[in-house]
């Protein structure tokens, strides 16, 4: 199994903070999320990794290349941000025989993804592509899926408070090479890549705790989660 860390965005909303530091290298627990995430990646075996970068990509070049036993990972620089379904697909040659697990490094995931790897490979045969969901009341900020009884997702809302249910996306994705040639021009991967998988996309429900670090709040609330446990 390949990886893909999208770890090159502004962090906007966590400025200052990130003026001087990439979000993806935001300490919890004096562990860099980028950190976290490697090491989940390592632990469920993944080869090859890839990570793009953008902002202040120099502080995590130097990172990774401190990092022991690195040689499994690749950075690949945007001088431009291609977007989340861009990055993906610029890469797709590397992923041409095996499935791939793509991520948002500037997440905090508190749990076993095995489950979602366990999914992928029972999902059922018309799905090429296994979502992790989780519940979340707050639907004018993530995208909602409506699942039928075998997880196939059959609806798909992106930040619509009017949305049923709150089966929320968590953005962590495994992905057959067939949807990733699918990708085409496309830039944002949930507003125009997963609207076109209805029918052919997976859900696992993530019985962890997942927390988007977009705001300081967030922020000081993944600390004290994890300073607590």
């Amino acid at each position: 199994m390949k990886g893909l860390l999208l770890a090159g965005g502004l962090g906007t909303r966590l400025r200052p903070l990130t003026d001087e530091i990439p979000k993806c290298l935001v300490e919890i627990s004096g562990r860099p999320l980028l950190e976290w995430w490697l090491c989940a990646f390592e632990e469920l075996g993944v080869d090859k990794c890839y990570i793009n970068t953008h902002h202040l990509a120099y502080m995590v070049e130097d990172y990774v290349s401190r990092r022991p036993n690195s040689d499994w990972i690749s950075l690949v620089h945007e001088p431009t941000l291609l977007g989340t379904a861009g990055t993906i697909s610029s890469l797709q040659d590397n992923f041409l025989d095996d499935m791939l697990l793509v991520a948002h490094a500037d997440n905090l995931v508190l749990g076993s993804l095995e489950g979602l790897v366990a999914g992928h490979l029972g999902r059922p045969p018309q799905c090429q592509m296994t979502m992790l969901t989780f519940r979340s009341s707050r639907k004018s900020e993530v995208g909602t899926v409506v699942a039928d009884e075998n997880g196939v997702v059959v609806e798909y809302f992106e930040k619509d408070p009017a949305a049923p249910g709150n089966l929320a996306n968590a953005a962590i994705f495994i992905l057959e090479h067939q949807i990733i040639n699918e990708i085409g021009s496309a830039v944002d991967f949930s507003k125009e890549v997963l609207p076109r998988m209805v029918g052919r996309l997976f859900s696992v429900e993530f019985g962890g705790t997942l927390i988007d670090i977009g705001t300081p709040a967030e922020l000081d609330r993944a600390r004290r989660l994890v300073k607590s446990t």
